[in-house]
């Protein structure tokens, strides 16, 4: 039936109480509260062991801001009540001239509060409810109570089979004890009102038992059959019909080969059409039209089932599970920080962990120029405290933080590692851009004192390249860091570019942290190392025949590096060069000044014979004569 649309003052309401002078009105409704407390006083244990506790009387509540404060025991907990959740109890024997109430629904807490019914709620609400609200002597600014719940009987007690429910009731005393009101709207808790004493929710239940919304007209006419065939109400003409379901059929893709699968089945398509319509499906342009009253189908599994249950589940042959297992596995970049972080341990390293956010006052303790574009960072709009309020660009002050925290507490050795993350922002004007986030990056930091020397160090990195599978890694002097000693650092070189530093930090520095000794740290890109990293690993079997190990010890400048002469030495030694070693870099007595003795082993073999004396004294003469060539170097007796 299509909607109606009254206005509130038109049908529906008492025309006593809607002339009614405002002053009476209130009046009226004051009475009529005072009547319902009295009622639920003498009747409800539980509201009587209320007063009592309060040594208030029914008598005392003479406005609803009484009765709000008024503070009832919680039914929740003292449940001697004859109804738990209810409360009036069996109202039906009040009069209904007599009493006016107003309550939410059965799950409300029960603590009675006061609220004005303002002009909102009148535009919020669907019309029907305001009209209920307007023909009951509700008007704008109005105070209700509401927290109060009650049961209420369908007919009344004396009525065979009648059923208790929750209700809404709202100043149900203005609403004539002789209109019949139906008020229905789909999956919305419905109102049914028969008097100002009768009144119970229906609506959800339609959505609940998955029923056809487009049954309810039939419900409600039958109902008011019942109501006058049991003599509990006159019926009178007029039904207001708020329908808020679909008028479409339900539509969803047919998919024949999919419920197959699902099923276990070969049916062809048209043998799955026959039977769904047999259960009143239409098939419409590849699709299935759902019919009205099946609510419950909602995606392809329905209609799958559907045509099961229409096949006969006997008739599905009995089958195995079948799938495919997928192996979990970590990410190459995971693997990589994996192996990272096991060499670090290997190697006597702890792992630590620090807060990505810093103070501005860090890039002082490490020794930043104030130019220094590095300083540029993300600032924290809600920080915790300047200790917190900027977003690192470097993780060295905090490994410097957590090795002063070790020192301070006389711990005489301390080596870490840490997988932290650094933040470098998008400059613009000269600061960092709030708009654009900041660019993550990871980076592996070392940090020691009181367990390794410099090349001890050095040679924990060398591991790190080596396990990672990292290729034409190369080291070159670093004077320019301001946060490592000029002459103690080194540059981490892949392939000639620069993916990290390490060396022993500035003497300076490390005071301000309050460590003393040589600390010594690293800083490498862990993008750049896993970019570096050649997953092919050669297998190269044990030699079977000998090597030939000779030594060298040449002086050269203090200055001159000894990778550099390495590199060198491999480069004219030629293919028997199995492997060069550093072993001995000495300076003092009997060394000139400004010169250092540098000492290799070499390991020179053949992979197919035994090398002569010849062939081992031709490789040490090429390799003395480019450290002569190259860097003025003069053979030690």
């Amino acid at each position: 039936m299509a909607k109606k649309n009254i206005p509130y003052d038109q049908k529906y309401y008492d025309p006593e109480i809607e002339c009614m002078p405002r002053p009476e009105l209130e009046q009226l409704q004051l009475e009529r509260l005072q009547t319902m407390v009295q009622y639920a006083y003498d009747n409800t244990v539980y509201y009587k062991r209320s007063f009592d506790a309060a040594g208030v009387k029914p008598s005392d509540i003479k406005t609803l801001d009484d009765l709000a404060k008024f503070p009832f025991i919680n039914k929740q907990t003292e449940r001697e009540t004859q109804h738990v959740g209810s409360f009036f109890g069996e109202l039906c024997s009040v009069p209904e001239e007599d009493v006016v109430f107003m309550a939410t629904s059965s799950g409300s807490t029960g603590v009675p509060t006061v609220s004005p019914f303002t002009q909102e709620d009148f535009d919020l609400w669907q019309d029907t409810e305001a009209r209920l609200f307007w023909q009951a002597g509700m008007r704008p600014n109005d105070r209700y109570v509401h927290g109060l719940n009650f049961a209420l009987y369908v007919g009344g007690p004396d009525v065979i089979g009648a059923q208790r429910l929750g209700a809404l009731a709202i100043w149900a005393g203005a609403i004539p004890s002789d209109r019949l009101i139906f008020v229905l709207k789909q999956y919305q808790p419905t109102i049914i009102w028969t008097s100002p004493s009768y009144a119970w929710t229906l609506g959800q239940k339609i959505k609940e038992k998955g029923l056809d919304p487009r049954m309810t007209l039939d419900a409600v006419n039958r109902a008011c059959e019942l109501v006058e065939q049991l003599g509990a109400g006159e019926v009178i003409d007029g039904i207001i019909d708020v329908d808020n379901s679909d008028p479409n059929h339900k539509r969803l893709p047919f998919e024949p080969d999919k419920m197959n699968a699902l099923l276990g089945l070969e049916l062809s398509a048209e043998e799955q059409v026959k039977l769904l319509e047999k259960l009143d499906f239409k098939i419409e342009n590849n699709e299935v039209v759902v019919p009205f009253f099946r609510t419950d189908i909602n995606r392809m599994c329905d209609v799958a089932e559907e045509v099961a249950r229409m096949y006969g589940y006997d008739k599905i042959p009995t089958t195995l599970y079948a799938g495919e297992m997928v192996q979990g596995e970590f990410t190459p970049s995971q693997q990589a920080e994996r192996a990272a972080a096991l060499v670090c341990r290997e190697a006597g390293f702890d792992e630590s962990m620090s807060h990505s956010f810093i103070s501005p006052k860090f890039y002082d303790m490490i020794g930043w120029d104030e130019n220094d574009p590095r300083r540029i960072s993300t600032t924290i709009l809600n920080p915790l405290g300047e200790d917190f309020s900027v977003m690192r660009t470097t993780v060295l002050p905090s490994m410097l933080d957590n090795l002063a925290h070790n020192h301070a507490h006389r711990n005489p050795t301390a080596s870490l590692y840490e997988l932290g993350t650094i933040y470098t922002p998008t400059v613009k004007d000269g600061k960092a851009d709030p708009d654009v986030l900041p660019h993550e990056e990871k980076i592996l930091t070392l940090g020691s004192y009181g367990r390794l020397s410099f090349f001890q160090f050095k040679g924990a990195i060398e591991a790190l390249l080596r396990e990672l599978n990292i290729k034409g890694a190369s080291f070159a002097p670093e004077k320019a860091n301001p946060s490592y000693h000029p002459g103690r650092c080194a540059k981490v070189l892949i392939d000639g570019k620069e993916i990290g530093v390490f060396g022993t930090i500035h003497p300076t520095v490390a005071a301000r942290y309050g460590l003393s000794g040589e600390v010594l740290a690293a800083e490498l890109q862990m993008d750049a190392l896993l970019a570096a990293i050649d997953p092919e690993k050669l297998y190269h079997p044990l030699p079977k025949f000998p090597a030939s190990t000779r030594d060298i010890a040449v002086l050269v400048d203090d200055a001159v590096p000894a990778a550099s002469m390495q590199a060198a030495v491999e480069k004219a030694a030629g293919k028997l060069l199995e492997s060069v070693k550093l072993f001995d870099v000495y300076k003092g007595k009997g060394i000139p000044e400004g010169k250092k003795s540098v000492a290799y082993s070499l390991s020179l073999r053949a992979p197919d014979r035994t090398l002569t004396a010849e062939e081992c004294d031709k490789a040490m003469r090429a390799a003395i004569s480019a450290l002569e060539t190259e860097f003025g170097a003069q053979l030690r007796g």
